[in-house]
């Protein structure tokens, strides 16, 4: 996409769109916000994952794509444990599972 910046340069953003959502989704991935209760207090989980359109690593939440059949909390406890080794609980509260991010 080209476009013009505040500043008044011309710029070009790269992006991408996956073509992997299930049938019959809204979503086709989830991030996991993890609270872990530790002796000092709650902690959030992050974990470190090279990536390679930048050839660098990052900081960054636990996340993955949903499989067919498969709805957003129980996919969320599958990456969980696929990504970090932790074993999780969806937690309910008024917002529901959480709300729909679009990244």
């Amino acid at each position: 996409t080209s476009y013009t910046s505040p500043d008044g340069h011309a710029r070009t953003w790269e992006s991408a769109e996956r073509q992997t959502r299930p049938k019959n989704s809204l979503i086709d991935g989830v991030g996991i916000a993890a609270i872990l209760t530790t002796p000092d207090g709650p902690a959030l989980l992050l974990q470190k994952q090279f990536r390679p359109p930048i050839n660098a690593v990052c900081i960054e939440v636990p996340a993955g794509l949903v499989d067919e059949g498969e709805d957003a909390a129980t996919c969320a406890v599958r990456e969980l444990k696929e990504e970090t080794g932790y074993v999780g609980e969806v937690m309910k509260s008024d917002l529901g599972v959480g709300p729909v991010m679009f990244n």
